[in-house]
């Protein structure tokens, strides 16, 4: 907590707090003790490997409560391809309105028998759901059956079948049941599935929306999909998108990452950014460095919604400049006293809070905290359709970005 390692004693001391300040990040790694009782937070923790398989090395951080995110690396930080063979990710929170994104590779046509074979499962303990989902690959396919819960009946399932996927190539997977009902699958921005998550009508105040549950590599009740390999995988709320994995990118201008992103007035973005060389001095000309926004506006615009947020880099410096739209303005913001180092990965966080807070963070330390001082879209929406850009500008950084995740 806060760059420190605790005991499960001051982990569960500290979780009032946590709540309260809606704080940084709890990150788990092998340094630090496993909490494998969780109290009332849903943060992620390190489980063990299933005992048919040796522990994989992974990543695992929560990411505003309800987010777990999951890659493994190699020596140079750079995410690999992983083998999907049966393997406990992490003891986490189920939900049964949810977002599950990842990157997959399929080498060859599947075998015949059975149900197919396993790519991901989130099954829920006690009396939840055992489907949250569960991503097989059918006999004599390449195509993804998506399978939840009947929202309705717990004890049957829906499914879709998506579209076969390329071999060979790696395929952006985006899953989620939303509020309203709906199974939806993604491959990159197109809709591949789109059912009724029920089989008759149900209210959500009658069920509950979390349980405790474990995430799988492949499942504990099929085979794994050992032709099929994974690069990253995040799970959280719905309408939380991973938007790039750990496949670090360069900045380049205008470059489109999603142009169905639904934006939230509250919302954290966590990002990792390396900066090469600051930009030149002549970009005094209020032309400062791009790196990252997310946009409600075509083109270049500068109304209330054009700035959710973006992360741009003063001129001669390796400073972040930070901002968000409001009904104000459009250049409220934060603009951190502390540098990022110089080539070298730093994971920023930025969130809009409550009270019109605007707080960010660099490897979980807090850097800059600011109040906004005014309506973020100047209307009353919650959420509104969106673009999200690598700088949205002629005017670029020398950086790499990498593992960026949005969520509300």
């Amino acid at each position: 907590f806060e760059g420190s390692c605790l005991d499960c004693d001051s982990f569960n001391a500290n979780v009032n707090e946590i709540d309260e300040l809606g704080t940084p990040n709890w990150f788990f790694d092998n340094n630090c003790i496993d909490c494998t009782k969780k109290p009332s937070f849903q943060g992620s923790v390190n489980a063990p490997p299933d005992s048919s398989s040796d522990p994989l090395p992974s990543r695992n951080y929560s990411t505003h409560g309800d987010g777990l995110y999951w890659y493994q690396e190699d020596e140079e930080g750079s995410g690999i391809m992983t083998t999907v063979r049966t393997h406990s990710v992490a003891a986490f929170g189920a939900l049964l309105y949810f977002s599950i994104s990842f990157q997959i590779l399929i080498q060859k046509t599947s075998g015949g028998g059975g149900e197919g074979t396993a790519v991901l499962h989130m099954i829920a303990g006690g009396s939840g759901p055992s489907n949250l989902p569960l991503i097989l690959i059918p006999p004599n396919s390449r195509s993804l059956s998506y399978v939840i819960s009947d929202l309705a009946d717990m004890s049957r399932d829906v499914n879709c079948l998506s579209p076969p996927l390329p071999l060979n190539e790696i395929v952006h997977v985006r899953v989620e049941v939303t509020t309203d009902g709906r199974l939806r699958a993604f491959h990159g921005s197109k809709l591949v599935c789109d059912v009724v998550a029920s089989s008759s009508p149900v209210s959500s105040a009658s069920l509950p929306t979390s349980w405790p549950g474990e995430l799988f590599l492949g499942s504990p009740h099929h085979p794994p999909a050992s032709h099929a390999e994974l690069l990253a995988v995040y799970y959280g709320g719905n309408g939380a998108r991973m938007l790039m994995g750990p496949t670090k990118t360069q900045v380049a201008a205008n470059k489109l990452l999603a142009d169905d992103l639904i934006t939230q007035k509250l919302f954290r973005l966590t990002l990792d950014i390396k900066l090469s060389s600051p930009p030149s001095p002549s970009h005094q000309s209020g032309q400062w460095a791009s790196i990252f926004q997310i946009t409600n506006e075509t083109g270049l615009g500068w109304g209330p919604r054009a700035r959710n947020p973006i992360i741009m880099v003063m001129p001669d410096t390796y400073r972040l400049a930070v901002r968000a739209s409001n009904d104000v303005t459009l250049d409220r913001g934060c603009n951190p006293v502390t540098s990022l180092e110089p080539n070298a990965w730093t994971t920023v966080q930025i969130e809009l809070r409550p009270n019109d807070r605007i707080i960010v963070h660099f490897n979980g330390i807090k850097v800059c905290q600011k109040r906004l001082w005014g309506d973020p879209w100047g209307e009353a929406l919650e959420s509104i359709a969106a673009f999200a850009y690598v700088a949205l500008d002629e005017h670029v950084a020398n950086a790499e970005v990498r593992n960026i995740i949005y969520e509300k």
